[in-house]
Protein backbone atom coordinates (compact mmCIF):
# COMPACT_ATOMS: atom_id res chain seq x y z
CA UNK A 1 0.00 0.00 0.00
CA UNK A 2 3.03 2.11 0.14
CA UNK A 3 1.93 2.76 -3.83
CA UNK A 4 -0.33 5.20 -2.56
CA UNK A 5 2.47 7.80 -1.71
CA UNK A 6 4.49 6.28 -4.95
CA UNK A 7 2.03 6.80 -7.42
CA UNK A 8 0.28 10.23 -6.19
CA UNK A 9 3.68 11.81 -5.62
CA UNK A 10 5.29 10.73 -9.15
CA UNK A 11 1.85 11.51 -10.85
CA UNK A 12 1.67 15.03 -10.13
CA UNK A 13 5.03 15.96 -9.96
CA UNK A 14 6.48 18.40 -12.37
CA UNK A 15 9.55 20.63 -12.91
CA UNK A 16 9.29 22.95 -9.89
CA UNK A 17 12.08 21.45 -7.49
CA UNK A 18 10.85 21.63 -3.93
CA UNK A 19 12.17 19.64 -0.74
CA UNK A 20 10.56 16.22 0.79
CA UNK A 21 12.45 15.66 3.86
CA UNK A 22 15.22 17.29 3.11
CA UNK A 23 15.60 15.42 -0.53
CA UNK A 24 15.26 17.56 -3.79
CA UNK A 25 11.72 16.70 -5.29
CA UNK A 26 9.32 18.34 -8.17
CA UNK A 27 6.02 19.30 -7.36
CA UNK A 28 2.93 20.22 -8.90
CA UNK A 29 0.72 20.44 -6.14
CA UNK A 30 2.65 21.38 -2.70
CA UNK A 31 3.89 18.88 -0.74
CA UNK A 32 1.17 18.97 2.48
CA UNK A 33 -1.84 18.61 0.36
CA UNK A 34 0.17 15.70 -1.92
CA UNK A 35 0.78 14.02 1.35
CA UNK A 36 -3.01 14.35 2.56
CA UNK A 37 -4.25 13.21 -0.78
CA UNK A 38 -1.94 10.22 -0.40
CA UNK A 39 -2.25 9.25 2.70
CA UNK A 40 -6.29 9.58 2.14
CA UNK A 41 -5.81 6.99 -0.44
CA UNK A 42 -3.80 4.72 1.74
CA UNK A 43 -6.46 4.65 4.53
CA UNK A 44 -9.10 3.50 1.40
CA UNK A 45 -7.34 0.93 0.59
CA UNK A 46 -6.50 -0.17 4.15
CA UNK A 47 -10.39 0.14 4.88
CA UNK A 48 -11.43 -1.98 1.68
CA UNK A 49 -8.35 -4.86 2.86
CA UNK A 50 -10.19 -4.85 6.34
CA UNK A 51 -13.66 -5.25 4.86
CA UNK A 52 -12.22 -8.07 2.00
CA UNK A 53 -10.66 -9.72 3.93
CA UNK A 54 -12.96 -12.01 5.74
CA UNK A 55 -14.88 -12.45 2.76
CA UNK A 56 -12.51 -14.15 1.10
CA UNK A 57 -11.94 -16.27 3.69
CA UNK A 58 -15.47 -16.72 4.10
CA UNK A 59 -15.72 -17.39 0.49
CA UNK A 60 -12.97 -19.77 0.59
CA UNK A 61 -14.44 -21.83 3.10
CA UNK A 62 -17.98 -22.04 1.71
CA UNK A 63 -16.12 -23.14 -1.35
CA UNK A 64 -14.63 -25.68 0.42
CA UNK A 65 -17.73 -26.77 2.21
CA UNK A 66 -19.36 -27.05 -1.06
CA UNK A 67 -16.74 -29.63 -2.83
CA UNK A 68 -16.17 -31.75 0.49
CA UNK A 69 -14.03 -33.73 2.57
CA UNK A 70 -12.51 -35.36 -0.90
CA UNK A 71 -11.59 -32.00 -3.21
CA UNK A 72 -10.22 -30.65 0.19
CA UNK A 73 -7.20 -33.47 0.49
CA UNK A 74 -6.85 -33.38 -3.24
CA UNK A 75 -5.95 -29.83 -2.36
CA UNK A 76 -3.43 -30.11 -0.15
CA UNK A 77 -1.39 -32.89 -1.80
Amino acid sequence: MIDSYVVIFIAFGKYEPTTLFGFPFYSLINTPTLVGIATTNFVYKLIIAIILTPAIYLSHFLIEKYLGEEMKHLHHN
